[in-house]
């Protein structure tokens, strides 16, 4: 657990006390203030916040006494009371860092699930037979499982055109897409070479900033004729460097490094023995 740190200026401010100051100092400042804040004497009304002023005064005095008492000639100075101070400020700023980033999560995370998993808190409108597959399109999101079909809209209401959903979970997180652009996945059948390589180009499309030019694969020239998937044959597992940029005469490029993966093989070691389990 966090060591709270003790605010010895607040505590002087509550009983009214400055420093330098002994334990007598504090006792007398704890009488004085309880002759004023007492819940006996107080106004109409007023009993409860006395009580709690009162409350708040003894637990301050408590500490200051106790500090006292371990101090050098039975007296706090000024300085110990500076150091005391910073300690605290500090301590405060980093609590309120803390909780500001954690509601700047939490703030995320609802604004992620309210964008893309609109529908957990729903039961699925209906069942799934087939449990895997990838989206079309976001390709590169790879293969995810589908949790359930939704509908937008009551099938029985006023009529508008009912959409139907698919709630996936991604390696990335939870999706939700529209269930026609999902192409379910058989392990029982080899990945297409071709959908491979469409897969990964559109991955590296979308890895590139917005506007920019594939200019070149492994240092060869990439022209308008040029039939861009056969760049790619044969480099499963081994770096490709792309050469991108926004401009197509070259100027400005900058080179990236990326390694195309057969994904077939990867979902095979990995979902496969999940599939004997259901």
């Amino acid at each position: 657990m966090p060591t709270t740190v003790l605010d010895v200026e607040q505590h002087l401010l509550l009983l009214e006390l400055e420093a330098p100051f002994t334990k007598r100092d504090v006792q007398l400042a704890r009488r004085r203030m309880a002759k004023r804040w007492h819940p006996d004497i107080a106004p109409a009304g007023r009993q409860f916040e006395h009580e709690r002023h009162l409350k708040a005064i003894n637990e301050a005095a408590d500490q200051l006494e106790r500090l006292a008492e371990g101090s050098r000639g039975g007296q706090v100075s000024r300085n110990a009371v500076k150091v005391s101070a910073a300690a605290a400020r500090r301590e405060r700023e980093e609590a309120g860092r803390r909780a500001y980033e954690a509601e700047q999560r939490a703030r995320a995370h609802a604004k992620d699930r309210a964008e893309n998993d609109p529908f957990g808190a729903r039961v699925p409108d209906h069942s799934v037979v087939h449990r895997y597959a990838r989206c079309l399109t976001y390709p590169e999101w790879g293969v995810g499982t589908v949790a359930g079909i939704y509908f937008s809209s009551d099938p029985r209401g006023d009529g508008e055109e009912v959409q139907q959903w698919a709630r996936v979970k991604f390696s990335h997180g939870i999706r939700t897409v529209p269930a026609g652009s999902m192409k379910f996945v058989d392990f029982s059948k080899p990945d297409p070479a071709g959908e491979r390589v469409e897969r990964f180009l559109i991955a590296a499309q979308r890895a590139m900033a917005e506007g920019e030019y594939l200019l070149a694969v492994n240092g060869h020239e990439v022209r308008g004729s040029d039939n861009v998937y056969s760049f790619f044959e044969e480099t499963a597992g081994k770096s490709v460097v792309l050469r991108v940029g926004p401009n197509p005469d070259g100027s400005g490029s900058r080179e990236v490094t990326v390694v195309p993966v057969e994904v077939v093989v990867i979902a095979r070691r990995i979902w496969l023995p999940l599939l004997t389990s259901f």
